[in-house]
């Protein structure tokens, strides 16, 4: 639809830091119980990026381990890339849905009006292989937010952009409601099973 990096892209591209910020956040001290009993602020960390968008999290921070840390709050259309983490996590991406804070391993993309939220993470999903390239380190190869600044993401046409993302809703509705089917037609299947061994 837009072109592809091997054959280029039909459309011109724009570095991430010339459409939009892009921050990180923090960890509050594990040591301070302050900061994590009774926590009411989302906090994500980068095992939670599965190229998925997150409504709910495992953790959460209170009010002071926020205003005492370096993890801020960024809004809900932000997408969040893993700087680095074990196995596959660096390269992952998510799509927050709820208002949260992130730990410093988390690149903040933040909302634009330049470009489709949803267009841009969907683009970096499918760049999973070039951003882990770009990582550099002896020991534990890493991004930085230099990095994701400075990546090149194609600006189709804002129609164009609004069009893909609506396509990408509905696969993902489409998606969603045949693992339904088929979580149900599994669990049909063992209850037969067990009704007739049983």
């Amino acid at each position: 639809m837009f072109g592809d990096k091997q054959s280029g892209f039909k459309y011109p591209c724009s570095k991430v830091q010339e459409l939009t910020d892009v921050c990180s956040g923090g960890t509050p001290d594990r040591n301070n119980a302050e900061y994590w009993e009774g926590g009411t602020v989302p906090w994500v960390k980068t095992t939670e990026l599965q190229n998925n968008v997150i409504n709910t999290v495992d953790e959460y921070i209170t009010e002071k381990g926020l205003a005492d840390s370096s993890a801020k709050l960024v809004p809900a259309g932000t997408i969040l890339i893993a700087m680095y983490g074990q196995g596959k996590t660096r390269g992952m991406t998510a799509y927050l849905g709820i208002e949260a804070s992130t730990n410093q391993a988390c690149a903040c993309i933040l909302p634009t009006e330049k470009i489709n939220m949803v267009f841009m993470w969907q683009y970096f999903v499918n760049s999973y292989n070039e951003l882990r390239n770009l990582a550099k380190g002896s020991n534990q190869a890493n991004l930085n937010a230099g990095m994701i600044k400075s990546f090149p993401v194609p600006v189709p046409p804002i129609e164009l952009q609004k069009q893909y993302s609506a396509f990408v809703e509905h696969a993902d509705k489409s998606k969603f409601a045949a693992q339904q089917a088929l979580a149900d037609l599994t669990a049909t299947q063992k209850a037969l099973m067990r009704q007739y061994l049983g």
